[in-house]
């Protein structure tokens, strides 16, 4: 059980084709990646839909030129069933998780993403997005014991 559990988004896998999205998660994403697991939040204040569609288009197959795979997610806007859970649903929030296998892949992959020849995509990002925040999750010795 949690002791504390503020904070909690209520989200949804976003939808990557032009029918629903795909509901399956692969759990094995964090099982094979034992290192920081990084989540973006991305506020794009009335201009969810323009984000949503950079990252189809160019900020997703961006991540992927760099080998980076990362899940991307919106705010589900349905009624909350567990009124004993209070969740923020933002309707204009975009969340990436992203998994790493290890610390040195994390720092690698931050560098090529933050390279002077990305400045143009990353500037592209900034106009639409309101707020960015990330946070960075290590793994403890007892994250991946059984």
């Amino acid at each position: 059980m949690l002791i504390n559990n503020d904070n909690v988004h209520l989200l949804k896998p976003l939808s990557l084709s032009e029918g629903p999205a795909d509901t399956a998660i692969d759990s094995n994403m964090f099982g094979k990646k034992k290192g920081p697991v990084v989540i973006d939040y991305y506020v794009a204040n009335t201009r969810l839909k323009e984000l949503v569609a950079f990252f189809k288009s160019r900020y997703l197959p961006f991540l992927k030129s760099n080998d980076i795979s990362t899940t991307p997610w919106v705010s589900e806007l349905a009624e909350n069933d567990y009124p004993g859970l209070p969740v923020f649903q933002d309707k204009d929030l975009l969340v990436t998780i992203t998994p790493y296998k290890d610390e040195a892949e994390y720092q690698l992959k931050t560098k090529q993403i933050n390279a002077d020849s990305n400045q143009k995509i990353l500037t592209e990002l900034r106009e639409i997005v309101t707020t960015k925040t990330t946070v960075v999750l290590h793994p403890t010795k007892k994250s991946f014991s059984n």
